[in-house]
């Protein structure tokens, strides 16, 4: 297990745009950039192929563009990867946000392992979200999702389904988006006009809990995909959480489920803890930090991923509720 506790106070958030090839990431980058949101916002490329493209139809002053071409960096996401990134948080009096588009080839999974467990980054970034476009054209006749698409989808934070006035039969598409990530919320639209709040919320990071709302009920739910072998579980507890015992909960669910705990987001609060606990994991790291003090002392956790053993995982959430005076909780 891999944890970061970052200083969210001091931390520059970092959101992921992802999607496959066409879907209209750069699209999204461009709307979220030239909307009036008042954020500082960095932007940094992967393309697959030896000249830049993406990089120059960004729309914006080319000082905050930093672009990897010859190469998908989910395939090797080291030492490129984390100097780029070390160079932008080192202007961190210059921007609030970090936004990074990905290939359309990419694997979310080793970049957000190394996004969490980068000890040069632990403190300087912290994870925002992922949001994941997705072309309904290219999915109207009913195609499957390679390999890419799956886990892009599944890693998502949000789900941005671009083109769907003219894409053909939307609810089929969504229905099979659902079947590979229930818990997210899911915006349908053209041309990524998405509304700013959407967008703005995943970069701004500290300010934001994790979408689980959206897609889970407040109280314990869950989704199965029988097609994908994929399980869904949302847990929530009014009452804060004994910090040692969640840590050892973590612990145990990673050691048990590795590789397959493909997604793990929350946001939980301890008793003696006036801030909030910020989680992202994926495939077995997990990343953590405190964000500013806030009223709302619920504690909200999603666990996505294969072979999940439902019923110890809501007996050990459960079992990390603190204890109060009289034995009660």
């Amino acid at each position: 297990m891999s944890v970061g506790a970052a200083a969210l106070g001091r931390a520059i958030p970092l959101t992921l745009i992802t999607g496959y090839l066409g879907a209209g990431k750069t699209t999204l980058v461009n709307r979220l950039l030239s909307e009036d949101h008042g954020r500082r916002i960095a932007v940094l490329v992967n393309e697959f192929g030896e000249i830049g493209i993406d990089g120059a139809l960004i729309l914006t002053a080319a000082d905050n563009v930093y672009e990897m071409a010859n190469g998908c960096v989910c395939c090797a996401p080291g030492e490129d990867l984390t100097a780029m990134l070390a160079a932008i948080t080192a202007r961190a009096d210059t921007f609030d946000a970090i936004v990074f588009e990905t290939s359309g080839l990419a694997d979310p999974g080793p970049i957000l392992r190394t996004l969490m467990s980068e000890p040069s980054l632990m403190g300087r970034l912290h994870l925002a979200g992922v949001a994941t476009v997705v072309d309904a054209i290219a999915l109207s006749d009913g195609r499957p999702f390679s390999c890419e698409e799956s886990a892009q989808i599944q890693l998502a934070d949000l789900i941005v389904l671009n083109k769907v006035s003219d894409a053909r039969d939307v609810e089929a598409t969504e229905g099979r988006l659902r079947r590979l990530n229930a818990a997210s919320p899911l915006i349908k639209t053209d041309r990524c006009a998405v509304a700013i709040e959407a967008l703005a919320d995943l970069a701004r990071g500290t300010e934001r809990a994790p979408a689980l709302a959206n897609g889970a009920a407040a109280s314990d739910h869950r989704h199965h995909h029988h097609e994908h072998g994929i399980v869904s579980v949302s847990l929530a507890a009014l009452a804060p959480l004994d910090m040692t015992r969640f840590m050892s909960f973590l612990d145990d669910l990673v050691s048990r489920c590795g590789p397959d705990l493909l997604r793990l987001k929350g946001i939980v609060t301890f008793e003696g803890e006036p801030r909030a606990m910020l989680l992202q994991g994926v495939r077995g790291s997990i990343d953590a930090g405190f964000a500013p003090p806030s009223e709302n002392c619920a504690s909200r956790l999603v666990v996505i991923g294969r072979n999940i053993d439902e019923a110890a995982l809501r007996e050990g959430f459960a079992a990390c509720v603190a204890e109060h005076p009289g034995g009660s909780r």
